[in-house]
């Protein structure tokens, strides 16, 4: 009996550390993935990097969202010359409604917009370092994000859910108290399409 106890031990030990060493492998497989699509994001041409970022985001990548927000960042030319998503200067009234210019057929095809998808998709850790990078940001980055947030929100309701909304209404709250008129304008639009497409708006304090 106590034969039979013992290799009922051992087979259960076994067992668990057969898991345990699929488990890993799994994990590192997942790692080794990873790895790949954040190097094709760094050293590929630009479709490649679309592809690399849609991969990142589709995995949540947390590894990726630095080089989401230097991209961002870095890759913002103040002329927003033609071939750019957005065209400035945008129309503005007597009451300060500034309108968003879009050029046709860019949004599907950009960088920009895999980078701001794979951000949304990442939720609360892509908001976090979003809001920490921020008093970093010009005025010009600034509005660039507000307006990709919000176009976002507008063309991708298929493609995101409400964790996005719950997660970058507040960085647009915090776009909406930003000092220069025309980043609170665009801000606020932004907060109306996640509002329309995605859930519920926050006031301009980032609280809901």
């Amino acid at each position: 009996m106590s034969a039979i106890k013992g290799r009922l031990v051992a087979l259960a030990a076994a067992s668990a550390g057969l898991i345990t060493l699929l488990g890993t492998g799994l994990a590192s497989k997942d790692f080794l993935v990873e790895q790949w699509w954040l190097y094709r994001f760094g050293s590929g041409s630009d479709v490649e990097k679309r592809v690399a970022i849609a991969k990142l985001g589709e995995r949540r990548s947390v590894r990726a969202i630095p080089r989401l927000i230097k991209l961002l960042g870095d890759s913002f030319d103040p002329d927003w010359p033609q071939g750019y998503l957005f065209q400035l200067p945008m129309e503005c009234s007597e009451f300060g409604e500034w309108r968003l210019q879009k050029l046709m057929g860019r949004w599907p095809a950009s960088l920009e917009r895999a980078a701001v998808l794979a951000l949304l998709r990442a939720s609360e850790p892509a908001a976090r370092a979003v809001e920490q990078a921020l008093p970093d940001w010009d005025e010009a980055r600034a509005l660039r994000l507000a307006a990709l947030l919000g176009v976002a929100a507008e063309n991708e309701r298929g493609s995101l859910d409400a964790q996005a909304a719950r997660w970058f209404n507040p960085v647009l709250g915090k776009l909406a108290w930003y000092p220069d008129e025309k980043v609170q304008a665009l801000a606020k639009w932004a907060l109306e399409q996640f509002e329309k497409n995605l859930g519920p708006a926050v006031t301009a304090s980032g609280r809901s």
